[in-house]
């Protein structure tokens, strides 16, 4: 969600009325619900009727493309160099960024990077008494086996991982120069192979990876054909992981005159996000975490330091931190926040973008003790809690993980729903968080004054 922070067409004066006002901006959502309701309706019915086809039989599955962390080099457009050119130059910031999930969000698939288990009895998806899946590891060839009533009836291979593996990780096939998701995923809480989230709970083949998925997963791919619902990739193009050009746009030219010109102090044919405006700083990680937003025009035209609201018509409709989801709309979750209406502060301001920070509670606690001080009258009022353990970690109270209800897992066996975990980006008081923290104290008798 967008909330009141994306600027709407300032050319319609009836838009620019109901921006006045909260009442206005709900007015607002209603009509514009109702005005787009019936088109998303005709677009969701065809999309799901198109999607679940059957599998073509023989396809290429050759694993092609570049993978970040492995290739410098020139790809389909030369204006592309990834990530491994830019360490000579930056070698400190390089081998922190790579330590990212950011960087790892796709990976070309190898057996190392899968954690799954291949060994029989561990290795299979059981939806019922006669469709199972099996994952098999043959030569270093991963695949997914449907069976049916025992019989081996098709297979698809592992071509790409989605996701670093820290809560979850899908995976896709190429089936010609079309992607389509793998039907099983590996869900790190459990440690399980699981239905795939949005699954129904029975084997379905081919669901589509769109250009979105991958301008949110990947640097740079190009789409070749269009067919409806249905897109051709360049597989040879495709530049996995979200690398540093994402943020810092192609860096061939860069490279080619910092190459020419080893001495010049100049910085030249690159893009530096520090210079950004505040609503080109949020644009640039509101891209890909606004959650579901309609396209204006093709996916990876987008650019940063681009106006968002020119490619894609941002979510007005959802009233309330309630209708967003922890995973995949951090932006929308923030922009409810107290914090963010009463600062200036953007994704930078707690996240170093070239670092993993996972777990650092401390790192970022003390960020929010730049504004949050006792003699600035907006410090934690607990009687139970003072200052030293706050710097140690103010976040789990303020920022707690909660479940997601777009990813989630149905358990074999047991049907039991499980959903992933991730940290909210809705800063607030969440009372029965203190509540567990004042428990916490009192049953362990410590003492933090």
């Amino acid at each position: 969600m967008f909330s009141i922070s994306v600027d709407l067409p300032s050319s319609r004066p009836d838009i620019a009325i109901y921006k006045k006002s909260p009442e206005g901006i709900k007015e607002l959502n209603i009509k514009w619900f109702r005005l787009h309701t019936s088109a998303w309706v005709i677009t969701g019915l065809i999309s799901t009727v198109a999607v679940w086809i059957s599998c073509t039989n023989g396809a290429d599955h050759t694993a092609t493309g570049v993978n970040d962390a492995d290739t410098a080099g020139v790809l389909f457009q030369s204006r592309y160099a990834s990530s491994a050119a830019c360490q000579s130059c930056h070698p400190d910031i390089y081998q922190k960024y790579i330590q990212t999930t950011h960087f790892r969000a796709t990976q070309i698939a190898t057996r190392d990077k899968v954690p799954g288990s291949f060994k029989p009895g561990n290795n299979f998806y059981r939806f019922n008494v006669s469709e199972t899946i099996k994952c098999i590891d043959s030569n270093g060839r991963m695949y997914q086996q449907v069976y049916i009533n025992g019989v081996n009836k098709k297979q698809q291979s592992f071509d790409i991982i989605f996701g670093a593996g820290k809560n979850a990780q899908s995976y896709a096939s190429w089936v010609g120069n079309r992607l389509v998701q793998l039907p099983l995923s590996y869900f790190s809480y459990i440690k399980k192979w699981n239905n795939s989230p949005g699954y129904p709970d029975k084997i379905v083949l081919n669901r589509v990876i769109t250009s979105r998925c991958l301008e949110c997963h990947t640097t740079n791919a190009k789409v070749i054909a269009v067919n409806g619902v249905f897109e051709d990739f360049d597989k040879s193009g495709v530049l996995y992981g979200v690398g540093c050009e994402k943020c810092h746009g192609p860096g061939m030219e860069h490279i080619n005159f910092e190459t020419q010109h080893p001495h010049t102090q100049d910085t030249v044919h690159i893009i530096n996000p520090k210079k950004f405006s505040r609503q080109q700083e949020l644009d640039l990680c509101a891209v890909c975490h606004s959650g579901s937003m309609n396209k204006l025009q093709p996916a990876f035209s987008f650019k940063p330091g681009d106006k968002l609201s020119d490619y894609y018509l941002p979510n007005i409709v959802s009233a309330g931190a309630e209708n967003l989801d922890v995973h995949g709309n951090q932006f929308g979750l923030l922009s409810l926040s107290k914090c963010f209406s009463k600062s200036d502060m953007t994704c930078n301001s707690c996240h170093d973008p070239h670092a993993n920070e996972e777990n650092q509670f401390q790192v970022f606690s003390q960020k929010c003790m730049r504004c949050h001080t006792e003699a600035g009258n907006n410090f934690c009022t607990l009687k139970e809690v003072k200052a030293n353990p706050l710097k140690a970690n103010c976040i789990n109270c303020h920022m707690p993980v909660q479940p997601s209800k777009a990813i989630v897992f149905t358990e074999q066996g047991t049907r039991k729903r499980i959903p992933a975990a991730m940290r909210t980006h809705l800063i607030k008081v969440y009372p029965q968080e203190t509540a567990k923290l004042i428990k916490y104290i009192k049953g362990n008798n410590i003492n933090f004054r």
